[in-house]
């Protein structure tokens, strides 16, 4: 029998977005199962240029599924559209506390719009739980901010030794 082919469009605003679903890109690109297509919003401010965009990605595309990242205005406005129109929608970086300011209204409400969320850590993922997210939503699965990291080892320590890093 064939094989379905599921349609995702990867939706993204800024450059720091970008960065985080570039390595997810590549990954879904190598599939056989998927296609996968970039929806860029960057530049685009107002609310109706924004639905504008992703009614035509819709019709255009035909997704079964738009990635809808992390907590910025645009993104709101996407969940939104995607969720009232049949597609499932899925929020990468979702349940994340921060500074309490705009970002974390945004990420909640793309969090109640999504049908799947996924989380970057288990105290992620816990704060979803308080508010009542059902667990079968939620999946923690790590951050791809260090995917693409390549480590030479020859600059190694050959001890034991600790790494930190900052961001």
């Amino acid at each position: 029998g064939s094989s379905m082919v599921r349609k995702i469009l990867v939706c993204s605003e800024s450059r720091a977005e970008r960065g985080l679903l570039e390595s997810i890109m590549t990954e879904l690109e190598k599939r056989d199962d998927v296609e996968a297509e970039w929806l860029d919003l960057s530049g685009i401010e107002a609310p109706a240029n924004i639905i504008d965009n992703v009614q035509d990605a819709l019709i255009r595309f035909r997704p079964d599924i738009v990635l809808c990242p992390c907590d910025r205005d645009e993104m709101v406005y996407v969940a939104a559209y995607v969720f009232h129109n049949g597609c499932i929608c899925c929020q990468f970086h979702a349940g994340d506390v921060g500074s309490g300011i705009s970002d974390e209204s945004n990420r909640f409400a793309i969090s109640f719009l999504s049908h799947l969320l996924f989380c970057n850590s288990v105290q992620s993922s816990e704060n979803l739980y308080k508010m009542g997210f059902e667990f079968w939503r939620v999946h923690v699965v790590g951050s791809s901010v260090l995917d693409d990291i390549e480590i030479d080892e020859s600059l190694c320590p050959k001890e034991p030794y600790d790494l930190v890093l900052l961001h």
